[in-house]
């Protein structure tokens, strides 16, 4: 269920010294007669829960970005990824921190609510939608989801379909038993293909899913993420947080991506996070969707995405193949990513100027 953001989650130790932002600000500043850049708490429902709201100019449409885990905040590597990667020049991007993560995580006292379930977070990210399109004026926004934010969007599009101007999914989930079947045979072909005789015995070792402990998990997400032609996230060298952001900030971050891992994958690994089935919300989308997919992901394979888009019926729908891309094609190719948000998705969400 995590996003190959887990190879950050690898790297990163709690004694490393602390991230810096490497860009002089002049390369990251917002011009604020034209567009926006607020970091900030929303109170939903009485939980302060963190957002960053950055994008050039504030006539320009809204996009949500859901991130994946669950707990893997995407707002502690925005940075480096989405500014880069242009994401903020035609669309104003908030990142949210969900119930559980990063600084929401934080402010709820680094405890998670034991009674927090993907519904509760599903209607916590439609008052986010609501909170953010009031305050920029606009009627409908761009949800995108990354990994476990796929099944999140998914339910939130579902529920919320007036909300949202499109559905764009980076890392569909479909089936997750099934998902780890196929993506645990991949890795193991691979492995195999390239040799690698220390992946062969390991993830032989694991055995095939579904997987009796965390071990055996984590054996094939070690070599799913090794196997991407994206390099490993070093978050000593490579991370660059947002202004103000303090070195304890990484160390938050991975108190609470595993908080909320064993939250929804349990210990039993039969939370939600191992066992959601999204065929069982039904075919039926209100809003156009889009699956902007890597042919090389081992996490949420491509094969498991093309039988769920043809399965699904939509006004529109779109499945676009990364070629060569992995399970971590959202950032680690964020620009092209980008421009096929323009392209395909830019132009169902362009509002009449009031």
């Amino acid at each position: 269920m995590r996003t190959s953001i887990h190879a950050l989650v690898c790297a990163a130790s709690l004694t490393t010294p602390p991230c810096t932002l490497a860009q002089a600000p002049e390369t990251y500043a917002i011009d604020p007669s034209r567009g926006i850049d607020e970091r900030t708490y929303l109170d939903i429902d009485g939980v302060a829960e963190y957002v960053i709201i950055r994008g050039e100019d504030r006539h320009n449409p809204v996009l949500l970005f859901v991130h994946g885990g669950p707990g893997a905040a995407a707002s502690l590597y925005a940075w480096k990824y989405f500014t880069r990667g242009g994401w903020e020049k035609n669309f104003t991007v908030v990142h949210w921190d969900q119930p559980g993560a990063a600084k929401t995580f934080e402010k709820a006292g680094k405890r998670l609510d034991p009674d927090l379930t993907v519904d509760r977070i599903v209607d916590d990210g439609i008052a986010v939608s609501e909170t953010v399109a009031r305050r920029l004026g606009k009627n409908k926004i761009v949800l995108v989801g990354g990994s476990w934010g796929t099944l999140v969007g998914v339910k939130m599009a579902k529920k919320r379909p007036d909300l949202f101007a499109a559905y764009v999914a980076a890392g569909q989930i479909v089936n997750k038993p099934e998902d780890e079947a196929v993506g645990y045979r991949q890795v193991l072909d691979k492995a195999r293909a390239r040799s690698n005789a220390a992946a062969v015995a390991e993830l032989e070792k694991s055995g095939p899913p579904p997987y009796a402990t965390n071990a055996a998990f984590i054996a094939q997400r070690k070599w799913a993420s090794a196997f991407e032609r994206m390099p490993a996230i070093d978050a000593r060298k490579e991370v660059e947080t947002t202004p103000g952001t303090v070195p304890a900030d990484l160390q938050l971050w991975y108190q609470g991506f595993l908080a909320s891992d064993a939250h929804f994958r349990g210990t039993d690994m039969k939370g939600i996070a191992a066992t959601v089935d999204l065929r069982a919300f039904g075919p039926m989308f209100a809003v156009p969707v889009f699956f902007i997919q890597g042919t090389d992901d081992d996490i949420t394979p491509m094969s498991q995405v093309a039988s769920y888009y043809e399965w699904i019926e939509a006004p529109s729908k779109r499945l676009i193949a990364l070629e060569g891309a992995g399970h971590n094609a959202v950032i680690s190719r964020a620009a092209e990513f980008a421009r096929l948000l323009d392209t395909h998705v830019r132009p169902l969400s362009i509002e009449p100027a009031q």
